[in-house]
């Protein structure tokens, strides 16, 4: 990136600049920010709790029905 190569094929050249104007990058600023600045990014949570929630209720009606088709077995 440092040497203009954007598509990583190990030549500088018009396909390079191509990207670069392509992706939208061209005189928009700084591409990385100053530590500590956020920018226009915005931090989304992920959702975990819900997540874990689903997990463990699906791990115990798994591990309620193999109990009882054992039980039922024996």
């Amino acid at each position: 990136w440092l040497e203009g190569d954007f598509n990583y094929d190990g030549v500088v050249d018009v396909l390079d600049a191509s990207d670069f104007f392509i992706t939208g990058l061209y005189d928009t600023g700084s591409y990385n920010p100053v530590p500590g600045q956020a920018g226009s990014v915005a931090a989304v949570p992920e959702p975990a709790g819900p997540t874990l929630l689903a997990c463990g209720t699906l791990a115990a009606i798994s591990w309620f029905l193999r109990r009882n088709r054992t039980v039922s077995r024996a």
